[in-house]
C-alpha cells in the first residue's frame, strides 16, 4: 500500500489502473487504485513492441486513456477481463495472451490519434506464473500478476461498489497531462487520476511506490526504477 493520504476530490470517482511508463526503457509500473486514490497493488510490467515508434502498429505501447470493454467478444467478462486462473489460458483460441487478459477499448490520446487497437493488458506469452516477453504493443505482465490484477479488479466491482472506470498508460508528463484535462465548466476530466495524486499542480503527486516516476522530470531506467538509484 502507498500509505497516500485520501483527497477525496470526486466522492464517486471509481478505481483506475495507471500504467507508469519508461519510454526509453520500455518496462513500465502497473498500479490499480481503489475509488480512494489508495494503491492497492503496483507491478512490474513491460510496454514493448517490435519497434520504439508508438505511432506505428505492433511497436511500443501507445500512450492513452483507455477504458476496459464490457463482454468483449472474445470472452472477456462485464468488468473488462478474462481468465484469471494460474495454468490455464485466458482464451482457448489464442494461449499467447497468457493466463489473463483485461480488454480496453482506447478513449483519447495517441492510441487514438493513430488508430492504433487491440491493446490489452495481459500476461503470457506461455503459462508459466513468472515470466516476462516483448509482444506487440501490449502491456505484459508475469502470469501470477495479471492473476491477482484481475482478481482485485473483479473483487472490487462485484463486492466493494467499485468498477474500474479508466486506464491511464503514458509517461509521468503525460499523465499529469491527463489529470490536469478540464471540462467546459472548469471541471477536471478525469477526477479519479488527480485524486491518485496526478495533476501539475496536485499536492499528492505520486507519492506512492518509488518503483514509478515521481514527476514529469523523473524516469524509470532498464530494471523499472527511477533513473539514479
Amino acid at each position: 500500500m502507498a500509505g497516500r493520504p485520501t483527497i477525496a476530490i470526486d466522492p464517486d470517482g471509481l478505481s483506475i489502473i495507471v500504467v507508469v511508463a519508461g519510454p526509453s526503457t520500455q518496462n513500465a509500473s502497473v498500479r490499480l487504485d481503489a475509488r480512494s486514490g489508495t494503491e492497492l497493488r503496483d507491478f512490474h510490467g513491460q510496454g514493448r513492441g517490435q519497434g520504439r515508434d508508438r505511432t506505428q502498429k505492433n511497436n511500443d505501447t501507445p500512450f492513452g486513456v483507455y477504458k476496459p470493454t464490457p463482454n468483449d467478444w472474445h470472452g472477456g467478462n462485464g468488468n473488462g477481463t478474462q481468465g484469471g486462473v494460474s495454468g490455464q489460458a485466458a482464451r482457448n483460441d489464442n494461449s499467447r495472451f497468457g493466463t489473463g487478459i483485461v480488454y480496453m477499448t482506447p478513449v483519447s490520446g495517441e492510441v487514438v490519434n493513430n488508430n492504433r487497437t487491440d491493446i490489452y493488458i495481459h500476461g503470457g506469452p506461455s503459462l508459466e506464473d513468472n515470466q516476462q516477453l516483448a509482444n506487440n504493443g501490449c502491456v505484459r505482465l508475469a502470469n501470477q500478476d495479471i492473476n491477482t490484477l484481475i482478481l482485485d479488479v473483479n473483487n472490487l466491482s462485484d463486492n466493494c461498489n467499485d468498477p474500474l472506470s479508466n486506464i491511464f498508460i503514458g509517461d509521468a508528463a503525460t499523465l499529469n497531462a491527463f489529470a490536469d484535462e478540464q471540462n467546459q465548466d472548469g471541471s477536471y476530466k478525469y477526477p479519479e487520476l488527480r485524486n491518485s495524486g496526478f495533476g501539475s499542480n496536485n499536492t499528492q503527486l505520486n507519492s506512492g511506490s518509488d518503483d514509478q516516476p515521481q514527476n514529469a522530470n523523473e524516469e524509470l531506467n532498464e530494471d523499472g526504477k527511477l533513473k539514479g538509484d
